[in-house]
């Protein structure tokens, strides 16, 4: 009998066992389910956590958005100024810097990071580390480009071909140098997806776009270009460029050259500059060249503080009728050769505050500006005569008979400009 209960005891302990093990295996099971429904890609977890960031990037937006719109109010241009949205914002745990004319706030506990445009306009922003950039380009033209690699797509930094017609951004992509990135690509006409190439990791921007004849529309109001060093001959002969929003360019890093900058841009018809931070360029010639259609153009805080060059810096810009230079200081500047050449139509210039001690060169400086005299002699004639260091006097004109008579209105101007050592010729 005992033994009976023994064998039975045995039994019901490898039941027990058995379906302690199957009940186990049950519950792994399940739990491996529960966790990957909870934690998966597309996991209760997951979705909760999107769900959060996005009614908190919603709440901090319509914070800037309040802010925004209680600076522009009270402004009466509708401007938005720095220390009036730093007061708007005082409540909140945020840092705010500018770029050019517009400003990113970033809320210190999320990280998150926003832009404000001069506008008003708001768009959330996330910086992405510098990537490699793969490129495929099809039979129709189109160029497409992204930062992982897929069959029939070629690692590269620089696109520049003919054949190009179409640019498509498939994916985020944050090269570390956009030098020459689409340079001669004389028939591409068109963007796709331009808010994909992240620029913040960029220092250079030399040639970038140039001789992109056929582009007629380029969107670079969300370019970062905090970075940036060099953006020389950036836009040259975009000849059908007829506009362009720069008001977001932080060009306070630019220390090596402006040189040709919107050279050759004969379609623009507007530029507003007035953003720009200067200061260390030492570089701006040419950089208007044969801008032939310019109007208008806000240069009221261009710093040439630092400047030594700006040789044909207006030179070929036939549209300009006046150009407001009055707050150049032009200390260091040792050239001036045609800065203003070919500026026909130019009937005013106020060249009052200019300082030409170091000047070395004012070679043709005003060739072709036959309509310039009347309003500008006095000033003309006092920029030249304290340029010492100049070894060709010669003022040159297309139209010397027009301007020796309209300077010997002036006698007593007329006479220290000769006793100075200078003359007017062609």
């Amino acid at each position: 009998m005992q033994n009976l209960m023994k064998n039975r005891e045995i039994k019901n302990s490898g039941i027990t066992l058995m379906a302690l093990v199957i009940t186990i295996i049950i519950l792994l099971i399940l739990a491996g389910i529960s966790l990957n429904m909870l934690a998966g890609n597309n996991g209760v977890i997951n979705h909760a956590g999107k769900a959060k960031n996005q009614t908190e990037n919603a709440e901090e937006k319509e914070i800037l958005e309040i802010a925004t719109l209680n600076v522009i109010g009270k402004n009466k241009y509708g401007n938005i100024e720095e220390e009036k949205l730093k007061e708007a914002l005082s409540n909140e745990d945020v840092t705010i810097k500018k770029s050019g004319k517009n400003f990113n706030v970033t809320f210190n506990k999320s990280s998150r990071k926003y832009k404000i445009k001069s506008n008003g306009d708001i768009k959330y922003y996330e910086e992405i580390p510098a990537t490699d950039i793969y490129a495929k380009l099809e039979s129709d033209g189109t160029l497409k480009l992204r930062a992982t690699k897929l069959d029939g797509y070629e690692k590269g930094t620089k696109w520049n071909s003919p054949d190009i017609l179409k640019v498509v951004i498939e994916e985020p992509i944050a090269p570390k140098s956009c030098s020459s990135m689409f340079d001669s690509c004389t028939n591409l006409t068109s963007f796709e997806n331009i808010e994909n190439l992240h620029t913040e990791n960029a220092t250079s921007m030399y040639y970038m776009f140039f001789d992109c004849k056929k582009l007629e529309t380029l969107d670079v109001s969300n370019f970062d270009t905090g970075k940036v060093t060099t953006i020389r001959a950036m836009f040259k002969n975009c000849s059908k460029l007829k506009e362009l929003d720069l008001s977001n360019f932080d060009t306070k890093n630019i220390s090596k050259t402006m040189f040709e900058f919107f050279s050759g841009c004969s379609s623009l018809t507007s530029l507003d500059l007035s953003g720009f931070d200067t200061k260390n360029v030492p570089d701006m010639a040419w950089m208007f060249r044969n801008c032939s259609n310019l109007s208008s153009v806000n240069l009221s805080n261009l710093d040439t503080s630092n400047c030594v060059d700006l040789t044909y810096m207006f030179g070929g810009c036939g549209s300009l009728k006046t150009i407001d230079v009055s707050s150049f200081d032009t200390s260091k500047v040792k050239e001036m050769g045609m800065m203003f050449n070919g500026c026909w139509r130019l009937v005013n210039v106020d060249l009052s505050n200019f300082d030409t001690q170091n000047v070395t060169n004012m070679n043709a400086m005003f060739r072709s500006c036959g309509n310039l005299l009347n309003a500008s002699l006095n000033s003309m004639l006092n920029m030249c005569k304290k340029a010492t260091k100049i070894s060709d006097k010669t003022l040159t004109y297309v139209e010397v008979p027009k301007a020796k008579a309209l300077l010997c209105n002036t006698l007593d101007n007329y006479s220290s400009f000769v006793e100075s050592g200078w003359s007017i010729g062609y």
